[in-house]
């Protein structure tokens, strides 16, 4: 499954093609052996004790020098012989999915769910016509190409998974299954995929075309065929052929082909269901929450599901929804994402009542029972197969628990890290907690679809700096130590690193995979499986905790657990609540998934309310006596960081600290990259400490700038917004510059450390880029325009000076200290200027109950810009325009 929706963002580039970049992609790296192994080895250390991880430290550094070096070797001259684009594609789509020859449901396949949909009685056909009808337009969209393009950062991602959601069906084969697809986008082929659809109610099978003389049909017109439908279902129980799909492959294969040998009409519903656009299942359930609408997509009705089809919609009597995937079509941020889109069509459609009335009286609708021949070969078989998917679904315990205490915006406001690694901590310590102070080996999935057609890469995520922070969270008493603190952050920041490591196919797991296929091929041995800490560590589908987040929207998603001793734990991080599923396996003592859901829940309570009553900001570079006086290190003018740089206009990187007035360099206007130059320094301090917000991007740009200091980030109506550096969150957009063109890319990482030096210089533009990110050259400010307004007296005078041969028009600072022209301005309002805040108080900038920047008092701004610059009105007004808060 995947997960990470927060690094997903739609294109900008509104013309571009859904399929437009796939084949542009860059291929699949393959990481060196060194760096896979280390990573093993880490993800060893965490789980084992010091006698295990000697001994499985000797195997691998001997399996490195070795037949590990060989076979690496060999996998990398594979794929440069066989040219591969995605040497993982074809091992990972067989040998982890069409291969599997035990049963694929309900221990593989996937139930996915809206959390805020609410139930209404009787809204079933209601509310399925509209969702068919929805469905039908995102199809159109994917087929038209004019869905938009994912984005991690400026990195288009492979959009091929989506092929594999409409008309898309896993076929049985002995030995390795079949993905059939059907679907074509219109560049591919003209002729329309098959545009009718499967209803399964009460174990029959019916189908209706969606398009009538190339026109989809409406809501209304729908509804009815859904009504005949549910008509003729409910007259008598039907066959339930679909219970085969429960069945283990190689016998679901052999049962396909004989009921293809007994009649041909067998065979060509089998391609009606396998080919069709969308199936629905139409269930008697009214769910009252969430676990219970979870069992029903997952555990129940096997005689009314399709197991081998990509997505089965499930429509409860009281208008639920629920989703049932084949997990080797797609992962399952693929479905969420073309649910979120279906569920915006929905929310724009008018209410049913509001459509035409059909015309078409009912008895000329035409719907059609998918009528099977079998015998007693084929009917002892379904009975079968419905014995066996119940024992097993029997078997499998899940829990949904939305715990409301906890947002997305918590994380953001008090703690500061990314959620999902709050979550992966959190979900660490409330197993440890559970289970005797163990650490559990923890799968996580990483996306790597900025590759040519890539998948996943495992995140391990209990390392051993997660198992240190839960080792000392034992003696935790209502509050956190400055020392649980740090180990905290510290635990945090290498999730984030492993985090990233995934992304970029450069975790350990897809590189073993190849690794031991190699081996398989060639007859070589792959003696890290013949290790216990193989197994310990989660190999061969052995970790105990298999998880996945959903990202940030409103809906969740899970699977059975990779171990029989093991938990599935998925979730969705929401600006509302987090909400989580989990999932074990009943017949082993060893689990309990309500109990690991209660520790989850008052997990991620207590640590979010450690942090809210803390005064402490999350910061792995800093000690005990550092946060005490970093209230006392904050600049009144707001500054970036001496190790700062900015770019020359001949293309030289110059220190920030080395500036001096009319130095040429780089800035941004209207998104444009101009030349500028530096005015004279605002503040300059080479020696002194101070604290600095680091704001690091997807793109891997970072800059360290003073809390008050202005910075752009990209608003919700996609204008630009400036705000000041401590208000940034996790996921806004910052603009930096990339081959020359200013580009937009989120924070991924926010950190707060205490550095020394900070320099603020005044450009001619008002703009900088520092490191290659831009920034304001101002701070103290509400208004980003405003402060650029009232210095055009001091810019137009600097250009009056340097026309006239003056280099030195403010005679600059050349010592430490703030530049006179700010002492001037606030001593005129009586301000008092200082370098130490306190608790980043905003008396600076509203001191005497003025709100211009810099606190200068309205009457001084307006008499010096109507005094120099007749043209200011103009500004102010522009200046209006373009305030976004």
């Amino acid at each position: 499954m995947h997960s990470m929706k927060e690094y997903f963002y739609l294109s900008k580039r509104t013309t571009a093609k859904t399929f437009e970049f796939d084949d542009e992609l860059p291929s699949l790296p393959l990481p060196t052996l060194e760096h896979t192994l280390d990573r093993y080895l880490d993800s060893v250390r965490a789980v084992v004790n010091d006698d295990e991880y000697d001994k499985t430290k000797k195997i691998v550094e001997q399996f490195s020098k070795g037949t590990g070096r060989e076979l690496h070797e060999q996998l990398d001259t594979n794929i440069k012989n066989r040219q591969e684009r995605n040497w993982l594609s074809k091992w990972w789509d067989e040998e982890i999915y069409l291969k599997w020859r035990l049963p694929i449901a309900p221990d593989i396949s996937m139930v996915s769910f809206n959390c805020l949909i609410s139930p209404k009685v009787d809204s079933q056909l209601t509310r399925t016509s509209i969702h068919i009808y929805a469905s039908a337009l995102v199809f159109e969209t994917i087929r038209e190409e004019r869905y938009p393009v994912s984005y991690m950062g400026k990195h288009p991602l492979t959009m091929y998974q989506f092929k594999h959601f409409f008309n898309t069906c896993r076929v049985p084969y002995k030995g390795c299954d079949k993905l059939v697809s059907s679907f074509r986008t219109v560049s591919e082929d003209v002729q329309t995929p098959p545009t009718h659809v499967v209803i399964i109610r009460n174990g029959h099978l019916f189908t209706f075309n969606l398009y009538e003389s190339k026109k989809l049909l409406t809501p209304p017109e729908i509804l009815r065929r859904l009504e005949d439908i549910v008509k003729q279902c409910d007259q008598s129980t039907g066959l339930g052929l679909g219970a085969l799909t429960a069945l283990p492959r190689d016998e679901w294969a052999e049962i396909r082909n004989h009921l293809c040998e007994i009649n041909e009409q067998n065979k060509i519903n089998f391609q009606v269901i396998e080919q069709a656009l969308l199936v629905y299942a139409l269930d008697d359930d009214n769910p009252e929450n969430l676990t219970e609408l979870a069992r029903i997509g997952m555990l129940k009705n096997p005689q009314s599901r399709w197991f081998d089809r990509s997505n089965v919609y499930i429509v409860t009597r009281n208008g639920l929804i629920a989703a049932n995937g084949e997990h080797s079509a797609y992962e399952a941020i693929i479905s969420i994402q073309i649910s979120d889109h279906i569920k915006h069509h929905i929310d724009s459609l008018e209410k049913i009542n509001s459509w035409p009335i059909p015309s078409d009286p009912y008895n000329k609708i035409i719907v059609r029972e998918l009528l099977f021949i079998y015998d007693s070969y084929v009917f002892n078989a379904i009975n079968r197969a419905v014995t066996l998917f119940h024992h097993s679904a029997n078997n499998i315990k899940i829990i949904v628990k939305n715990v409301t205490q906890c947002t997305k915006e918590d994380i953001k406001q008090y703690v500061r890290i990314h959620p999902d690694s709050f979550f992966q901590l959190c979900l660490q310590q409330a197993y440890f907690k559970l289970h005797g102070y163990k650490p559990a080996s923890t799968y996580e999935t990483g996306s790597t679809r900025r590759f040519y057609r890539g998948r996943t890469e495992t995140i391990r995520s209990c390392s051993p700096e997660v198992v240190a922070w839960c080792r000392a969270m034992t003696n935790s008493n209502n509050q956190l130590t400055e020392n649980e603190r740090q180990l905290f952050l510290i635990a945090a920041k290498r999730h984030q690193e492993l985090m990233t490591e995934a992304w970029e196919n450069q975790g350990c797991d897809r590189h073993l995979l190849g690794l031991s296929m190699i081996a398989h091929l060639t007859g070589k041995p792959f003696e890290l499986k013949h290790d216990p800490s193989w197994i310990k560590s989660g190999g061969d589908r052995n970790f105990i905790l298999s998880t996945s987040c959903l990202g940030f929207n409103t809906s969740l998603a899970g699977t059975a657990p990779m171990c029989l001793n093991g938990y599935g734990v998925f979730y969705r991080i929401g600006s509302d609540a987090i909400t989580f599923f989990v999932a074990t396996y009943q017949n082993c003592s060893d689990t309990n998934a309500q109990a690991l859901a209660n520790s989850i829940e008052h997990t991620l309570i207590e640590v979010k309310t450690y942090f809210m009553k803390s005064d402490f900001n999350t910061s792995y570079l800093w000690t005990g006596k550092q946060w005490e006086s970093a209230h006392s290190t904050e600049v009144g003018v707001g500054c970036f960081s001496g190790d700062s740089s900015v770019m020359l206009i001949n293309g030289e990187q110059k220190p920030i600290g080395s500036l001096q007035t009319g130095n040429e360099l780089l800035a941004v206007d209207h998104l444009e990259v101009v030349p500028t130059e530096m005015v004279f320094m605002l503040d300059k301090q080479t020696s002194k400490q101070a604290k600095f917000y680091t704001l690091i991007t997807d793109s891997g740009h970072q800059i360290s700038l003073t809390g008050l200091h202005l910075i752009p980030i990209i608003s919700s109506s996609n204008k630009m917004n400036y705000i000041a550096a401590r208000h940034v969150q996790l996921g806004d957009q910052l603009y930096v510059l990339m081959n020359g063109h200013i580009e937009f890319s989120p924070v991924r990482n926010i950190t707060i450390e205490i550095k020394k030096g900070y320099f603020a210089p005044l450009t001619l533009t008002g703009t900088i880029l520092i490191n290659d990110v831009l920034a304001s050259c101002y701070a103290s400010a509400k208004n980003h325009q405003w402060a650029q307004t009232f210095m055009a007296p001091f810019r137009w005078y600097y250009k009056l000076a340097r026309f006239i041969s003056v280099n030195q028009p403010f005679n600059n600072n050349r010592t430490d200290g703030i530049h006179w022209v700010l002492i001037w301005g606030r001593t005129m309002i009586n301000v008092d200027i200082v370098d130490d805040y306190k608790s980043e108080r905003e008396e600076v900038r509203q001191a005497k109950g003025f709100n211009y920047p810099f606190s200068f008092g309205d009457y001084i701004v307006k008499a010096l810009i109507g005094a120099v610059d007749p043209q200011m009105d103009a500004l102010d007004e522009y200046a209006n325009s373009n305030k976004h808060g």
